[in-house]
């Protein structure tokens, strides 16, 4: 699947979890590499054939790693048929069983999680405007409507006195009582303190008091903090690409290690691709059954590690995927806000 097989260790897999976050299309991403693995080994599922033997070290291809049949076997070829079909089912039938599993799992999870997590961000952008609009249904006959409303909103307005509001500021300011809609009196000495307090005050710009007077009006759940605008440092941003960058190459290689560990054949063609000796080796069918049988013993635990921590983890293991699993598919691809 998408991860290597060091994803039997538990404790490693949010890690690599995380690292598929920065993947543009993650579910499109699952789907294809899902896809290609699981034809790989269906195309090897369908070279299955139990060959005749004529010698102790025919070469038959009976599915993953097979037994060299030797002289022993040769004398009971019913003994060796069913030594190839057991060898069959468990090094090729099921490890495609259980990838297959997970990766429809895998995908499954991310639409849902998908899904829902849209509905929430729609139902909660949808009632934090029902909120904040004050507009009243057109054609309600209990309800004023808009000139008499706002000739209302004013009468109001203008009858009661204003009142100090606390206007919370960025951390390590300090509040102070400002008066909304009311002209301050100008003071003469900058570093001038309040009686109550007697810690200095900041003078608050126009543009921010008439920003938390336009909020005040609207009824806005946020009217007790003034939005200042702030600039993310570059250094902090090059880190995070830089971070995002590490995070798309190791993706990559866990995609390749396990392309790798779903195809012995194609790792058997990449060391004779690198180590151009390996190939007089190959006639040795002992060594090379060897590797194969290492290789899909590999990729069995691999997806086995894959179903034990999809489906047979407690529940709050379970839990944390998927939120992780959301996480991942709702991550950010700008700079957070």
């Amino acid at each position: 699947m998408l991860i290597s097989i060091d994803r039997c260790f538990v404790l490693a897999f949010p890690v690599k979890a995380r690292a598929l976050a920065h993947v543009r299309r993650p579910r499109l991403y699952v789907l294809v590499i899902g896809i290609c693995i699981f034809l790989m080994r269906l195309e090897r599922l369908l070279k299955f054939r139990i060959a005749k033997v004529q010698g102790p070290f025919e070469q038959c291809t009976a599915g993953g790693a097979m037994v060299v049949p030797t002289n022993t076997y040769l004398r009971n070829m019913e003994l060796f048929k069913y030594l190839s079909l057991a060898n069959y089912i468990l090094f090729s039938t099921i490890p495609v069983v259980i990838s297959a599993a997970s990766s429809v799992f895998l995908l499954v999870v991310l639409c849902k999680k998908s899904r829902s997590s849209a509905t929430i961000k729609s139902n909660k952008s949808a009632h934090e405007n029902d909120a904040c609009t004050t507009e009243l249904q057109p054609g309600d006959p209990q309800q004023p409507t808009r000139p008499e409303l706002a000739a209302e909103v004013r009468l109001q307005h203008a009858s009661q006195p204003t009142r100090p509001r606390t206007l919370s500021l960025q951390s390590g300011d300090v509040l102070r009582q400002e008066t909304v809609g009311t002209r301050t009196p100008k003071r003469e000495n900058p570093q001038d303190f309040d009686q109550q307090s007697l810690t200095p005050t900041k003078t608050l710009s126009l543009a921010e008091l008439s920003t938390h007077a336009s909020a005040t009006l609207r009824g806005d759940s946020k009217r007790s903090s003034v939005p200042i605008a702030q600039s993310k440092p570059s250094a902090n941003r090059n880190a995070f690409f830089r971070m995002r960058w590490q995070q798309s190459v190791s993706v990559l290689v866990y995609t390749i290690l396990s392309t790798l560990l779903a195809s012995p054949d194609l790792i058997m063609t990449v060391i004779t691709f690198v180590i151009p000796e390996f190939q007089k080796y190959q006639s040795d069918p002992y060594l090379v059954r060897s590797l194969l049988s290492v290789f899909y013993i590999l990729d069995t635990i691999n997806s086995a590690m894959n179903f034990y921590v999809y489906f047979a983890t407690g529940s709050t293991f379970r839990k944390e995927l998927r939120n992780l699993l959301c996480e991942m598919v709702h991550c950010s691809k700008k700079w957070p806000q």
